[in-house]
C-alpha cells in the first residue's frame, strides 16, 4: 500500500507541475519504442561475483494523443547464462499537452519464468510460471522531434507456484511466490 501512495503522490506532483494543456504533442497513430540496458555486479562477502545483463524493451502504439496500448519485454542474463523474461501487455496514458514534458501513468499483467527481488531481474527457475502485475508513472521529455528521453517507477508483484525438492529427503512441494519490486529506470523512446 505504501509503494501505492508513493506512485500516487509522484504522479499527482507531477501532473499539477507540468499541467495538462490543449494537445501540442500529436501521438495518436504513432508508435514509440523504447529500449533499454542495465549491468549490475553483485558480490556478497567470502562468496563468487554475480552479474547480471537486464534488458527492457517497450513498445506502444498510440490509439489516441493520451493512451498506447503496447508490450513489455524484459529479459536478464545472469553469469552462469541463464535466460529469465518478464513478458506484459501494457497500457500507459499519457498527459500531453504545449510542455516538452509529458507526465504518464502505466498499468499492465503478463507472465514471468522466474523472479528475484533486486531491481527489474527475471531470473530464470525451473518450473516457475508466475503472474506479474504492473504499476508505473514517469516522465518523457521531447530532446529532437522524435526522440524522448524517459524516466519512469515502476512497481512489480511477481505471484505464482513453483515445485520445489526437499534438499533434506528429496520430496516435492509447493511454494507459493508473491514477491514485490520497485525499480527506476532511465531510457529513450523513439517515436516511429
Amino acid at each position: 500500500m505504501k509503494t501505492i501512495m508513493i506512485l500516487i503522490v509522484f504522479m499527482a506532483t507531477t501532473c499539477i507541475a507540468v499541467g495538462q494543456a490543449a494537445d501540442a504533442n500529436v501521438l495518436k497513430g504513432k508508435h514509440e519504442l523504447s529500449p533499454g540496458i542495465s549491468f549490475q555486479h553483485m558480490k556478497e562477502n567470502g562468496s563468487t561475483n554475480f552479474w547480471y545483463l537486464t534488458i527492457p524493451l517497450r513498445w506502444n502504439y498510440f490509439v489516441t494523443n493520451h493512451i498506447g496500448l503496447g508490450t513489455d519485454l524484459t529479459a536478464t542474463i545472469s553469469t552462469d547464462a541463464e535466460i529469465g523474461v518478464i513478458f506484459s501487455g501494457i497500457m500507459e496514458y499519457n498527459f500531453t499537452g504545449k510542455s516538452k514534458t509529458i507526465p504518464f501513468l502505466l498499468a499492465g499483467a503478463g507472465i514471468s519464468n522466474g523472479s528475484l527481488p533486486i531491481d527489474r531481474l527475471a531470473l530464470k527457475e525451473e518450473d516457475a510460471a508466475l503472474g506479474v502485475f504492473t504499476l508505473g508513472t514517469g516522465l518523457k521529455g521531447f530532446v529532437a522531434p522524435k526522440l524522448l528521453i524517459r524516466v519512469d517507477l515502476q512497481y512489480r508483484q511477481f505471484r505464482g507456484k513453483t515445485t520445489e525438492t526437499d534438499w533434506v529427503d528429496g520430496s516435492e512441494y509447493t511454494d507459493k511466490r508473491r514477491v514485490g519490486m520497485m525499480s527506476a529506470s532511465l531510457g529513450i523512446s523513439l517515436l516511429l
